[in-house]
């Protein structure tokens, strides 16, 4: 049940903030792109640009090694234009936001058995690139991005995703 209500509280708050991202499109892009990411995390993207340079970007994953988990991450990105690749733009960009997890791990073999979840908050700082197709609105992105986790436990770890996004 405390799961099941957390997942909820999660999945509202995403769209929330993205409903009300969307109202501030920029001009660079079309304003809003929806997508998926595969890596870590693995999951559904959203990312809307702020101005001509910055964007507000978000993914919510799941992931299912080492026992169930659930992660949030969202952050502002910082767009450098590295010029074409034929009649494709290509950017690079650099971030700093937050990432939330939540993972489960099942101690026995039924899900009634004794289990310990834990709820993980950390620091995230992608740098990545990104390929808007020509003639057609849809970009591809390759990112990776160190995570301090600071909440619950202190670690270091490494994402990494390749995305594809439809922009509307």
């Amino acid at each position: 049940m405390r799961r099941t209500a957390f997942n909820s509280l999660v999945i509202g708050l995403f769209i929330m903030a993205s409903a009300s991202l969307a109202q501030a499109r920029g001009a660079k892009r079309g304003g809003t792109g929806l997508g998926l990411s595969i890596g870590q995390p693995t999951g559904i993207n959203f990312k809307t640009f702020l101005g001509s340079s910055m964007a507000f970007d978000a993914t919510v994953g799941l992931g299912l090694l080492n026992g169930s988990h659930l992660t949030v991450n969202a952050g502002l990105l910082w767009h450098k234009s590295l010029g074409n690749l034929g009649s494709a733009p290509v950017d690079w960009y650099v971030g700093l936001g937050g990432k939330l997890g939540y993972h489960d791990h099942h101690k026995g073999k039924h899900k009634h058995d004794d289990h310990d979840d834990d709820l993980h908050l950390g620091a995230r700082a992608p740098l990545g690139v990104s390929v808007m197709l020509s003639g057609v609105p849809i970009d591809i992105s390759l990112e990776v991005a160190p995570v301090l986790w600071i909440v619950d436990h202190v670690d270091l770890e490494l994402d990494g995703a390749l995305g594809v996004r439809y922009w509307f």
